[in-house]
């Protein structure tokens, strides 16, 4: 799998674990927010953002009790970190398990949520064994979930009824438009800052855009795709990427 490829699917499982937390009752999500890493100890500049962070989320999970025993807790979380991670090839993802499991050692939420995707079945041999075991031993700061677990679990701790089928559609949209400017990937990202800084038109166009795309994400997020609602969002973006395209060709 190429690179944009890889991020592309990132980015849409993410989207669907947003879209989950968005439809749960009295929990907040706050997107791309900085925690402490390991790395952080040794250098000011190190800057890490987590995926998502959720306040007054509950789950049902395994922890070991004061004798060692393997039993099932369900509690309430004022604060959760959400580490989400894809994997659809034989990539290096898997690697950076163990930075995950250190980060939620010293995080300042009460825990670090790890939702994992392994379509194909190509996460490494005893990775996933390693977070399992790390997780039931972390005292409570680490907790790992597959996807279709975690949707299993909102789904029985809130009494809703969210089907997977709709939010991989929601996924479909989102890997269209997200990261956005399709029509521009020619372009170095370098590149595109200087040219795009050389027009103030463009500029417009540009946080237009972005605004835009915000509005489209968080519409799929909250309302899905049963209805077409979403196409106006759809219709401006185009609008929007040609009227960038344009000012970029004049450059």
């Amino acid at each position: 799998m190429s690179g944009q490829k890889a991020v592309q699917n990132g980015k849409a499982f993410e989207s669907k674990i947003f879209a989950i937390l968005n439809q749960i009752p009295g929990v907040s999500v706050i997107k791309d927010i900085p925690y402490p890493s390991i790395y952080s100890a040794y250098s000011t500049k190190h800057k890490t953002k987590m995926e998502f962070r959720a306040e007054n989320i509950s789950l049902t999970y395994e922890t070991l009790d004061s004798q060692g025993n393997k039993v099932s807790k369900t509690r309430c979380f004022n604060t959760l970190n959400i580490e989400c991670k894809y994997q659809e090839d034989s990539g290096t993802t898997d690697e950076k398990y163990p930075l995950v499991y250190e980060n939620a050692l010293i995080s300042d939420a009460e825990a670090t949520l790890f939702v994992y995707q392994d379509p194909l079945k190509n996460i490494k041999r005893g990775a996933l064994e390693f977070m399992y075991d790390k997780a039931l031993n972390s005292g409570e700061r680490l907790i790992v979930m597959d996807f279709d677990s975690f949707l299993a679990n909102v789904n029985q701790q809130y009494s809703l009824v969210l089907s997977s089928d709709e939010l991989e559609q929601g996924s479909e949209l989102f890997m269209v438009n997200h990261p956005g400017l399709k029509a521009l990937e020619a372009f170095s990202r370098k590149r595109f800052k200087t040219e795009i800084n050389k027009s103030g038109h463009c500029v417009e166009y540009f946080d237009e855009y972005l605004h835009c795309q915000r509005m489209f994400h968080n519409f799929i997020a909250k309302h899905g795709v049963q209805s077409r609602d979403y196409m106006p969002y759809l219709s401006n973006l185009r609008t929007l990427r040609k009227g960038i395209v344009e000012c970029l060709a004049k450059q």
